[in-house]
């Protein structure tokens, strides 16, 4: 049998979803082999199953129960090297990752550094929004939510971005405030605004029929939708407007401002002397590798190949890359000189909107309502890392409709 007769070092950089996928399908592929090693580089120790942060941000879903330890993953991934470290930049010419402790050599370098909360430059909006991007936003909308209901006489909240990101914590809102007028018998007026900058909600999913489900649906929640509707600032809880048929700008009062309008490459990103595109993702070809350094990937929503019309910034668009990296880095490892260019394969779209109502398309077959919303979570459930995570997920779930 033909081996490996080179010590090869990998280090894969980030640890959300396209850097464990890569972990993971590289160390399967070169199990315990002993002339390849692997390091995972990342600031954060744990991964976060992000799916579900509109949920703990809810009260749906203890915090706990969404996290899985990079530690843990030596339980079934023997063969690999964790390193807690801030990476301050990269020296492609002479393969060094430069952390805040040390310089790392690598023969190939997988990049997957994820993506931010982008406030287009709005210092106001970023001063005083909320995000959800991390466990601890979530866990910050959770109590904030929570302690305005409990301190004042009526509520109001706008989320901004109508992607699905935005639907799904604006209609889990509506039932967690349900819950708190329940808990405190209380029953406050409430007001829940939706704004979207674009026409149509969910532009992502390039939908009509389902973008029209969505609005009908938040609409019957008692949700206020503002399409073609800009926020422009958000200043001591006075949020302006721009509407795009008006001169006139708006203003009212509000309590919460919850900004899920936009992403943009991890700060890193821009001090990598690579070649990028306008939006500050780097471009890289049909096999993932940027401009001169076919021994780097880059996966995820930092990249962005021109030749293709599906650049989407997505989970599965990230796991599918790992998977084609990690196939392409085991080949070069042994020596082979074929590499197969990465080809997405779009499985569908799926979204929640509030208690028993998704909306699913599993390719091309569509499910709305109830079975959509089972959909969604009987899939989530599945691709939740670790047995014990499902079990307190499964039961979180069961407990909110049991006693809601």
């Amino acid at each position: 049998m033909f081996s490996i007769n080179k010590k090869f070092r990998v280090c894969i950089i980030g640890s959300g979803f396209g850097g464990i996928s890569t972990l993971i399908n590289l160390s399967n592929l070169l199990k315990n082999n002993s002339l390849v090693e692997i390091f995972l580089i990342s600031n954060s120790d744990y991964f976060l199953f992000t799916p579900l942060l509109h949920e703990v941000a809810t009260y749906e879903v203890s915090p706990e129960n969404i996290v899985y330890p990079i530690e843990k993953l030596k339980e079934s991934i023997n063969n690999f090297t964790f390193l807690k470290r801030k990476v301050n930049t990269i020296d492609f010419d002479n393969r060094k990752v430069i952390t805040d402790i040390d310089r790392i050599n690598y023969d190939y370098l997988v990049l997957s550094l994820g993506s931010v909360t982008n406030f287009y430059g709005n210092k106001n909006l970023e001063k005083n929004s909320f995000t959800l991007k991390t466990l601890e936003d979530a866990v910050i909308i959770r109590e904030n939510i929570k302690k305005i209901f409990i301190k004042k006489n009526e509520l109001k909240i706008v989320v901004a971005g109508g992607g699905a990101t935005g639907l799904e914590l604006i209609g889990n809102i509506k039932f967690y405030i349900d819950k708190l007028k329940v808990l405190f018998k209380n029953n406050i007026p409430v007001k829940l605004i939706l704004v979207e900058k674009f026409d149509k909600l969910l532009q992502e999913f390039k939908d009509d029929e389902f973008s029209n489900v969505s609005l009908n649906r938040l609409k019957d929640l008692g949700i206020e939708v503002l399409l073609e509707t800009e926020v422009i600032d958000f200043y001591n809880n006075k949020i302006t407007f721009k509407r795009n048929n008006r001169i006139e700008k708006e203003i009212i009062d509000i309590d919460m401002l919850i900004w899920t309008a936009g992403i943009k490459p991890n700060p890193l990103v821009l001090n990598l002397d690579l070649e990028k595109n306008s939006n500050g993702r780097i471009i890289v070809d049909d096999f993932l590798n940027p401009l001169n350094y076919p021994e780097v990937y880059v996966i995820g929503d930092i990249a962005y190949n021109p030749n293709s019309k599906e650049n989407y910034t997505t989970a599965q668009m990230a796991i599918q890359q790992a998977e084609n990296v990690a196939n392409n880095i085991y080949s070069k490892t042994r020596l082979f000189k074929y590499s197969k260019p990465f080809k997405y394969n779009h499985k569908g779209n799926l979204v929640t909107i509030g208690k028993n109502f998704g909306i699913s398309n599993i390719k091309g077959y569509k499910f709305k309502g109830f079975y959509g919303w089972l959909l969604w979570k009987i899939i989530h459930l599945i691709k939740l890392n670790d047995n014990k995570n499902k079990l307190n997920v499964l039961f979180d779930w069961l407990s909110n409709q049991i006693y809601l």
